[in-house]
């Protein structure tokens, strides 16, 4: 039988409707002594299959402010370390006031400075400043790195909800990766929400990308763009801004759990509240994502805001895009539909889960084998479409 049949089968049979026709006849008899049953009252007999179980109402986010209480052993040692030592802790992004705000964005930079920086030291032998479009931006030149490379760049678009971090505080990032690849690594310091909402991160943005293109210096064939998190959306908003503009794009996107919709969409933003170890929209998303919009919610629906909200066709011409995501990772939704538009419209997309894995675990590739791993598939996915010499 086919699955639709059963299915229609199992409601009529539940609701009286006259499911005849897509009955066999060996279930005739059966489908007629429930009837009966149910005009004489008589209880339904406790066949399994038949049993229309009453759901589980959806958990609250304050009925799971703990990740849960369970770690795999599909992972590594190291992995299953981090995971062991976020149980118990509540991440959050809440305040009152735009000064709490600023205060709890301090804290997380306080958190990632210190690990920044020993990456940058690792694996780049040169970081230097620099402003491009009127944009401040610093530059890694990674140990190592062929003077072939040298018209070759690697665009990062940091992280962070639009409200927090700095290209200081996310060299563990991509430091690896431009060292693996053989490439140098820029990043730009997009001003961030609390003083400056959309769209002054993406006029940031457009603005460094425009300056290199039509400089003597980089083709766009040559440049790929990094996005973890809300970098991520932001490198996404400025592909769909530059197409719009009629920019030629870059050669290559890759996006670590990009936030592709800053609305609470996508079935694990709520399925995974509580086995994410990092993430939880209500927690530390839905402010920032307002403050991003200076409390303009209806802006959450705009593509420049959202990509996800636009429709497929804007995403035609987008260079091949490598998507990374955690299995626990709360954006697992936003990453595999994002992977769907894309391939809808033609464009060369792979997305790449990662067995019980967080959000954007390959910033800690200085313990975890598993970042590391992931590392140098971004580091092969850049040689590929850079053409980068090794």
């Amino acid at each position: 039988m086919k699955l639709s049949s059963l299915l229609f089968l199992l409601l009529a049979t539940f609701h009286n409707v006259d499911a005849s026709p897509l009955v066999p006849q060996h279930l005739q008899p059966h489908r007629r002594q429930i009837q009966q049953q149910q005009q004489q009252g008589q209880q339904q007999p406790q066949h399994a299959e038949l049993q229309l179980k009453q759901c589980t109402e959806t958990l609250a986010p304050a009925d799971a402010l703990n990740p849960l209480c369970f770690v795999t052993d599909t992972v590594s040692s190291e992995a299953q370390t981090f995971l062991k030592s976020r149980l118990g802790i509540t991440p959050s992004l809440n305040w009152t006031d735009t000064a709490a705000g600023k205060l709890a964005a301090a804290a997380f930079n306080n958190v990632t400075g210190p690990g920044s920086a020993a990456a940058a030291a690792k694996f780049l032998q040169d970081v230097r400043n620099d402003t491009i479009g009127g944009v401040p931006v610093t530059i890694g030149t990674p140990y190592g790195m062929k003077p072939r490379n040298a018209r070759k760049l690697l665009i990062h678009a940091h992280g962070g909800a639009y409200v927090r971090g700095s290209c200081y505080h996310y060299w563990h990032v991509t430091a690896m990766m431009a060292q693996l690849a053989g490439v140098q690594v820029l990043c730009f310091e997009y001003r961030l929400a609390f003083d400056a909402p959309f769209p002054a991160a993406l006029d940031d943005a457009l603005a460094v990308y425009t300056a290199l293109i039509t400089s003597n210096r980089y083709k766009p064939r040559n440049i790929a763009f990094v996005g973890d998190s809300a970098g991520g959306g932001l490198a996404l908003a400025l592909l769909l801004k530059a197409k719009q503009q009629r920019l030629p794009l870059p050669g290559a996107l890759l996006l670590m759990s990009p936030w592709a919709d800053l609305t609470k969409s996508g079935d694990t933003q709520t399925t995974l509240t509580g086995v994410d170890p990092i993430l939880q929209y209500e927690l530390n998303l839905a402010q920032p994502a307002l403050t991003y919009v200076n409390g303009d919610k209806e802006l959450l629906q705009q593509p420049l805001v959202s990509p996800l909200k636009a429709d497929a066709a804007a995403f035609e011409g987008f260079p091949p895009t490598l998507i990374q995501v955690g299995l626990r990772d709360s954006f697992l939704s936003l990453s595999t539909m994002l992977h769907r538009k894309l391939t809808s419209v033609g464009v060369e997309s792979t997305v790449s889960p990662w067995e019980g894995m967080w959000h954007v675990f390959q910033g800690a590739n200085g313990v975890v084998p598993e970042a590391q791993e992931a590392q140098r598939e971004m580091a092969k996915f850049l040689v590929k479409h850079l053409k980068l010499a090794s």
